[in-house]
């Protein structure tokens, strides 16, 4: 009765034990908000601005060389201008992105990127070989929300996986338009300037992403 009893305990350990590793969570990575980066770019008719973004926190999901989901948020008041020498000017068009017409980091200090769904593009394909040997490519569906308003992008994005690190490459853009940014007033007259600006803003997104 006892190795009865004994091999029962034992069945039920070892089933548990499966259990447990069946129902284990997918890896995680946490983002390092120090070594990654947004790159912005927005056109007018009379040229073009950029500068970077920096990410406040985040989050991938990857297993077993497939990307599973991920979330991050952005420190919109870190929000820099690259291509202005004068420093004056600079500071002016920065403090002008931080307004309530533009993003209204006042308000509204940071935005989130979060994925919804994930397809792995077919290897052969133009944008996986020019990604390189090593990265998977995948293209992805997430909500973007800015100034909490929220919408949906699809973009192209390229993940290298090295022992416990991610780095990921990602080009997205987005309507500025559905997200209520604007350059001033959206009375007639007054918004001319803002008709001066094209609505698609580029994103060049570098993430790198550790367990």
């Amino acid at each position: 009765m006892r190795k009865i009893q004994l091999f029962a305990l034992f069945a039920f350990l070892t089933l548990a034990s499966a259990f447990t590793w069946l129902a284990q969570p997918e890896s995680k990575y946490t983002v390092s908000v120090k070594d990654s980066k947004v790159h912005w770019l927005g056109k007018k008719v009379t040229g073009q601005h950029e500068g970077d973004i920096f990410l406040k926190s985040g989050e991938v999901t990857y297993e077993k060389g497939k990307l599973k989901g991920g979330s991050f948020t952005i420190d919109m008041t870190s929000i820099t201008c690259t291509d202005i020498t004068d420093a004056g000017t600079n500071k002016k068009l920065v403090g002008h992105l931080k307004k309530d017409d533009f993003f209204g980091v006042d308000k509204f200090p940071t935005a989130t990127l979060t994925i919804t769904s994930v397809k792995a593009l077919e290897s052969g394909s133009m944008l996986a070989d020019m990604a390189g040997d090593d990265s998977k490519g995948f293209e992805v569906t997430a909500d973007l929300t800015i100034k909490g308003k929220k919408s949906p992008v699809t973009f192209k994005t390229f993940v290298t996986e090295s022992g416990k690190t991610l780095k990921a490459t990602a080009k997205l853009t987005f309507d500025r338009s559905k997200f209520d940014v604007r350059f001033g007033s959206t009375s007639f007259f007054e918004g001319l300037g803002d008709r001066a600006i094209y609505n698609d803003v580029e994103l060049a997104i570098n993430v790198t992403a550790s367990k």
